[in-house]
């Protein structure tokens, strides 16, 4: 019996190392920041009332999150906050167009889509 017992413990040791990895990759995936949600983001404007504007598509956690304040923008509809105070929403993919670099913005954050910006 004690021989059968010795024979188990060195597969279960094998074994439990690759299940602890599996664990640990699934608990990141899961973790907040894994999830495709816009609550932590949409936190770096918490007691500011100034509007939130997402670039390209909004995202139904963006509106719920914000009470509403979030709303969609056009790509070339930007120019027409200038002068305005403003959150923006940027997508990782539109970051680099020459339209918002036309704006003077200050990086606040980013999550796994957007990047947030306030105007100056």
């Amino acid at each position: 019996m004690s021989e059968h017992s010795s024979f188990q413990f060195p597969r279960l040791s094998l074994v439990t190392p690759a299940l602890l990895c599996l664990l640990i990759f699934y608990g990141v995936r899961i973790s907040p920041h894994g999830l495709k949600s816009e609550r932590d983001l949409l936190a770096l404007t918490a007691g500011d009332h100034l509007p939130i504007y997402y670039l390209h598509k909004i995202e139904f956690s963006a509106r719920f999150y914000s009470a509403a304040r979030a709303r969609l923008l056009a790509i070339d509809a930007v120019s027409v906050l200038q002068g305005d105070n403003f959150y923006l929403a940027v997508p990782h993919h539109l970051k680099n167009q020459a339209t918002l670099k036309a704006l003077s913005l200050e990086w606040l954050g980013d999550n796994r889509r957007y990047g947030l910006y306030r105007s100056r």
